[in-house]
């Protein structure tokens, strides 16, 4: 429950605020952005590694390992891994595509 009586005085404050043009430049915007997509691609390049780690890894499982269940399991965790993979080559083509578009 809010006190109404407060609610004009504190907009009145807000709107009376002096505005002021946003301090950042074009270049700063470019070089911010720049730092988040580099950063994204490592976190990509590490998705893609542990992906590869997981693959090798439960495929020698499912090679060696003669119960049927953890064949199973294993076979799951390929799967698993594999579309997470694909998750993220799609969605780096789709942002690629959108971004030859503006």
């Amino acid at each position: 429950m809010t006190n109404e009586s407060s609610s004009p005085d504190i907009r009145s404050l807000w709107q009376s605020q002096p505005t002021q043009p946003p301090s950042i430049s074009p270049e700063d915007i470019r070089r911010k952005m720049q730092k988040f997509e580099h950063r994204i691609f490592r976190r990509n390049i590490r998705e893609y590694a542990g992906g590869i780690l997981v693959v090798v890894a439960f495929g020698f499982c499912e090679w060696k390992l003669p119960a049927p269940l953890f064949r199973l399991g294993s076979g799951l965790a390929i799967a698993g891994a594999l579309y997470v993979m694909f998750q993220l080559i799609d969605e780096h083509r789709s942002v690629r595509r959108r971004a030859t578009w503006v």
